[in-house]
């Protein structure tokens, strides 16, 4: 697919605040443009957000938390629109094999909370 790292190397450690720390590189390459993107050593993401009553669906240690650091890290660099950076977000899901029922439901509400304005979301 389209991570350019393996599963097996994806790790991070939780931080005090909430937020974990990416230990190692996350490569991603856009399906589409092929340009790569390198989530560095170090960077802190929180890997998902979402409203308490969601908990029952989302787990932020599952198989979304690679899409979901790739998508903070787009956020905070500002790279690309906010619709395109949840794009990458939907198909980085994919990627990781996340079913395409929790993959519409994350991309949903992401596309509620971050709308056409490109905000920051953490």
């Amino acid at each position: 697919m389209a991570f350019l790292t393996t599963l097996d190397e994806f790790d991070y450690k939780p931080l005090n605040n909430g937020l974990v720390e990416n230990q190692g590189k996350l490569v991603w390459q856009d399906p589409v443009t092929h340009a790569v993107y390198t989530v560095p050593d170090g960077f802190p993401s929180n890997l998902m957000s979402y409203p308490w009553w969601s908990g029952w669906l989302f787990n932020k240690l599952d198989n979304t938390g690679r899409a979901s650091m790739l998508h903070d890290y787009l956020v905070d660099k500002t790279i690309g629109n906010s619709m395109w950076r949840d794009d990458q977000y939907r198909a980085a899901l994919k990627a990781d094999g996340v079913n395409k029922f929790k993959r519409g439901i994350a991309y949903t509400g992401l596309r509620i909370v971050s709308g056409p304005s490109g905000i920051k979301i953490r």
